[in-house]
């Protein structure tokens, strides 16, 4: 039992120490009208095919949506391919596809756009594949944002299992931002309705959701973060914000109730949460914290478990602290592997010699279970180095010991690329 429990630690040991190799997929240019810098994160279908948004070029400068398939039987090259180059405000369509998409079961794609549309604030949009497979995509406005209500949707989408999209959208003239529902229309072909879920009103409710989908619980209750905002923002600490709760209300014609679960109270746990959240089969929510100039470190990853007894203060705990440069500073979502650990990306730090700020890591945490000390811990931390990308952002997606992500920025043309890090 004795030598079994030995092997045991020390297999567990080596796995951890195991460095990852990273393989570029693709790498963006900015030349023949091609889509580059990547922002939004990726979604991967059944088949392994890759789908995401550049924020800039396409045919039109304005932004694209790709796909890249693996390679078939004994190649090497994944295949790029525009799906969609937005048109721009200009001709009523979207501008600038910076969130992730979503792919729903029949095969199309739902994103948003920050600018564009009839009143240039952003877009909604439905991305439908060709009959048969072969031929061009086609794109459907379902929403155009107006700037007298919530607009500018940064995140991308969540969809519920009737159909609904849920997204967010950044502070705009008066409003700190808010989250909105968009539902699929009674008659295939007819308008979609949207529907303002709640707006934040002021800064005791969080400021500024832009950047985090909505994270949709087991009960319809929506889960997400705000950058600024909450009870403990301002001196001497500045903007810390929220997690917040949405819960729908008992008529449809009501208003949705907005909980704050957790005001960051101070920097050393953590502030300003950038990113949007993931929650494990007992309800524990995990997210990250951005740099934050107030603190001492540059961002946390963070583990919230619900109370015992409803209406009792959610308990926070802080898995992990990036000190930096050597760390990174976390700005995207989290993703589990089927271990429950923790993989996610910093923007910055990392290796300093190929960019000023550094060019940002991929790094997985071990979770307790799998870890001899028992505790969170660093399993790996990759750092990108220009040439092989920088600035990762947006969500990662786990698959086995395979983790597809996007850089913004380097490559071979300096626009970024869609890498692979095998493990």
């Amino acid at each position: 039992m004795k030598l079994a429990s030995i092997f045991l630690i020390t297999a567990m040991a080596a796995v951890a120490s195991k460095l990852p190799t990273l393989t570029t997929l693709y790498n963006f240019s900015d030349e023949d009208q091609g889509a580059y810098s990547p922002y939004g994160g990726l979604v991967r279908s059944h088949s392994g095919v890759l789908y995401g948004t550049a924020d800039y070029g396409g045919a039109h400068g304005s932004g694209a949506v790709y796909s890249l398939t693996p390679p078939g039987p004994g190649g090497t090259n994944w295949l790029y391919e525009v799906l969609y180059s937005f048109r721009g405000a200009s001709q009523g369509d979207g501008e600038g596809p910076t969130g992730t998409l979503v792919l729903e079961s029949g095969g199309s794609l739902f994103g948003t756009t920050i600018g564009g549309g009839v009143n240039n604030v952003g877009t909604v949009f439905q991305l439908q594949p060709p009959p048969g497979g072969t031929g061009p995509w086609t794109e459907r406005i379902l929403f155009s944002f107006s700037p007298f209500d919530v607009c500018a949707p940064s995140s991308g989408l969540a969809m519920d299992s009737a159909g609904n999209l849920y997204g967010t959208t950044l502070r705009y003239n008066d409003s700190s931002g808010g989250v909105f529902r968009l539902s699929p229309p009674p008659i295939l072909g007819g308008a979609w309705t949207e529907t303002t879920l709640f707006e934040f009103p002021n800064a005791s409710d969080g400021n500024d959701p832009g950047p985090a989908v909505p994270l949709i619980g087991a009960a319809g209750d929506l889960y997400g973060t705000t950058i600024y905002g909450g009870v403990n923002s301002g001196p001497p600490y500045g903007p810390l914000g929220t997690v917040y709760e949405l819960s729908p209300p008992q008529s449809s014609e009501a208003p949705w109730n907005e909980t704050v679960i957790f005001s960051f109270p101070n920097p050393s746990a953590g502030g300003q949460p950038a990113a949007g959240l993931i929650m494990d089969s007992s309800g524990c929510l995990y997210g990250t914290t951005s740099r934050n100039v107030y603190s001492v470190t540059h961002g946390s990853i963070f583990k919230l478990t619900p109370p015992a007894t409803p209406g009792q203060p959610w308990t926070e705990q802080i898995l992990w602290n990036f000190l930096g440069p050597a760390d990174g500073a976390p700005y995207a979502p989290l993703a589990f592997d089927a271990l429950g650990n923790l993989y996610g990306t910093s923007m910055d730090y990392g290796d300093l010699s190929g960019c000023t700020m550094g060019c940002g890591t991929v790094f997985k945490l071990l979770a307790p279970a799998n870890n001899p000390s028992g505790a969170w811990d660093l399993g790996w931390n990759f750092e990108f180095t220009g040439t092989n990308g920088s600035i990762p952002l947006g969500n990662l997606v786990v698959e086995g010991g395979a983790i597809y992500g996007v850089s913004f920025t380097g490559g071979q043309y300096g626009v970024g690329t869609v890498f692979q890090i095998e493990q």
